[in-house]
């Protein structure tokens, strides 16, 4: 994993920093925008499907993973939706 940090952030981040859950977050955030998003994968489920079985573009369909993930983001968005209203 460490080597997909490396790649983001050009070696400006050590492996200690990654302990800081913000550090980790931004890393994260970045790795998905350039490894997932940018190569089409635009919705939960094809983020979910890349996430999962290396890309939304093979015949690998994780099916259970995406529902599983799709209930916990439709959960997310209820409560999110709560604290807003």
């Amino acid at each position: 994993m460490y080597t997909n940090v490396r790649s983001i952030t050009a070696g400006e981040i050590s492996p200690l920093e990654m302990q800081d859950p913000q550090v980790a977050l931004m890393v994260m955030v970045e790795w998905l925008n350039r490894r997932v998003i940018a190569r089409g994968a635009d919705t939960v489920s094809k983020i979910g499907d890349a996430w999962n079985s290396g890309s939304h573009k093979d015949k690998i369909v994780p099916v259970k993973y995406i529902a599983k993930l799709l209930k916990a983001y439709d959960e997310s968005m209820v409560d999110l939706v709560r604290e807003v209203t």
